[in-house]
């Protein structure tokens, strides 16, 4: 996406949601908005009115804060996931031969 950004393939990058981008954290969000922005590439969101990169209210308060509810969504996924795993593993060794 971002060599494609850098070719200039496109102008706007429509995304689902910011977590769509990334779920890396706050950091990692703010960089890649950063060089699509440098690539006069703008950002927007179907699922979020206020994520328009081409418009100058965009702040990175907001999307750093959802950067981060993203990342916390993605590291609670992964418990659950590592969780239901270990159930069904125990379930499976408690079955009778």
């Amino acid at each position: 996406m971002l060599e494609g950004a850098h070719r200039r393939d496109f102008d706007v990058l429509l995304i689902w949601a910011l977590d769509r981008l990334s779920r890396q954290g706050v950091a990692e969000t703010l960089a890649y908005l950063t060089k699509l922005r440098a690539a006069g590439v703008a950002v927007r969101s179907l699922r979020e009115d206020w994520l328009n990169t081409s418009e100058p209210l965009v702040g990175e308060l907001l999307v750093s804060v959802f950067s981060w509810v993203a990342k916390q969504e993605r590291a609670r996924h992964s418990e659950r996931t590592k969780a239901g795993l270990k159930r069904a593993q125990q379930r499976q060794e408690a079955r009778p031969a």
